[in-house]
């Protein structure tokens, strides 16, 4: 098969993604609870400073507690890691529990959410490794940024933002399937990341066209809420569920889809 045709294979596995996501609506319990409580959670934070509830010019929950943690630096970053950590985990957990629940419906084995949960709880020693894995480089460019970037020049700063989003473009590509690894195959962190980049070398076209079609429906869907942000915001109540639907079905979608490359990758 040529590139191109690998391309379009990619294209075709995006669109099962969404159908897979329809015909089992229940996948989107895994990653839509966990956003649903961040959002409140979030919502929450940004009024206790805010007497407006504004669900497109709100502040991230981490950086809304640090602006009320106090002067202390040290509790700050505190503050970031563990709520950065906490969040991850679940996160984690969720696209596991996803990736798990999947790989079942392709082999066409029945399982309630109950016993994909408990699957899931099984691997919370590797979740959690992963985890800090995902948190070591954030971590590190927040205090890189926080201490010497406010310091540089613009130029300085252009290309610091161009090598940190480099360097994460290069990481989310080498660890685009661990989650996978770690769900189906149940392997440790490190053996994941190795198999990760051995199919990505293998099915880097097909990976790109999945990228594609999700980031088109990506910016489809939410080219309403840009063009109308102001009457949105008006209307929160009714934006925000939806917007709350939108992301998580696509966030699934996008677990959904690497789960189908990476079970037809085993196959093959």
């Amino acid at each position: 098969m040529n590139v191109y045709g690998k391309f379009k294979k990619g294209l075709l596995t995006a669109a099962s993604s969404f159908s897979l996501l329809w015909t089992h609506k229940k996948l989107l319990v895994y990653l839509g609870i966990p956003i649903l409580v961040y959002v409140i959670l979030e919502i929450l934070v940004h009024n206790m400073h805010s007497s407006c509830a504004c669900f497109f010019y709100q502040k991230s929950l981490v950086f809304g507690t640090v602006q009320l943690a106090g002067p202390s630096r040290l509790l700050n970053y505190i503050k970031i890691i563990f709520l950065s950590l906490a969040y991850l985990t679940i996160i984690n957990a969720g696209n596991i529990a996803l990736s798990y629940h999947t790989s079942m419906v392709f082999q066409k084995r029945k399982l309630g959410v109950r016993e994909v949960v408990s699957a899931t709880f099984a691997k919370i020693k590797t979740v959690f490794v992963w985890t800090f894995f995902l948190l070591i480089p954030t971590v590190t460019f927040y205090t890189i940024n926080t201490y010497n970037l406010k310091m540089a020049s613009s130029l300085l700063q252009l290309v610091y933002i161009m090598f940190i989003l480099a360097l994460l473009a290069i990481w989310s590509l080498i660890a685009s399937f661990v989650i996978q690894a770690i769900a189906i195959d149940h392997l440790g962190v490190i053996a994941s990341i190795k198999k990760s980049i051995h199919i990505v070398k293998n099915i880097l076209p097909e990976f790109l066209g999945t990228l594609f079609w999700l980031g088109l429906i990506g910016i489809l869907s939410a080219t309403p809420f840009m063009l109308l942000e102001k009457y949105a915001n008006k209307f929160y109540l009714i934006t925000i569920p939806l917007a709350l639907l939108i992301y998580c079905t696509i966030t699934s979608a996008y677990t959904v889809a690497k789960t189908l490359l990476y079970l037809d990758f085993k196959k093959q």
